[in-house]
């Protein structure tokens, strides 16, 4: 499945581990769907937990970058409305395919990966 937790996705912080464990759940439920050829309402209803799943992890980790005074927080947070707009466009599109999906899978990577990580880093430091 391409949405399979992987290890090297971790950024060293539980709290945020599990909230992309949650988002890549909800993800892996849609291209269950997708390629099992579910009625569209099924689609929908799982793409809208996938978009309030996503938008539930930018919500605590901004609550995160709050406390614990993040000092990227504003460049983060603004990586984070890019990619819920993202995904309010794929809602209002046509279903989503496995395509989509790959694409997504790409957006979510490259936020881990270069928002993320660091904010990882930041919040293990602190916790210290």
């Amino acid at each position: 499945m391409i949405f399979d937790w992987q290890p090297e996705y971790s950024v060293g912080f539980a709290e945020i581990d599990g909230l992309h464990q949650q988002v890549f759940r909800a993800a892996g439920e849609l291209h269950s769907a997708i390629v099992g050829t579910q009625p569209e309402g099924t689609l929908e209803e799982l793409l809208a937990r996938l978009v309030a799943c996503t938008q539930a992890h930018c919500t605590a980790e901004e609550s995160l970058m709050q406390s614990s005074q993040y000092p990227q927080s504003a460049r983060h947070k603004a990586a984070h409305e890019t990619l819920t707009a993202r995904l309010h466009a794929v809602e209002r599109g046509a279903p989503p395919s496995a395509e989509t999906l790959q694409t997504l899978k790409g957006w979510v990577l490259q936020h881990i990966d270069e928002e993320d990580r660091e904010l990882g880093r930041h919040l293990a430091s602190r916790a210290e």
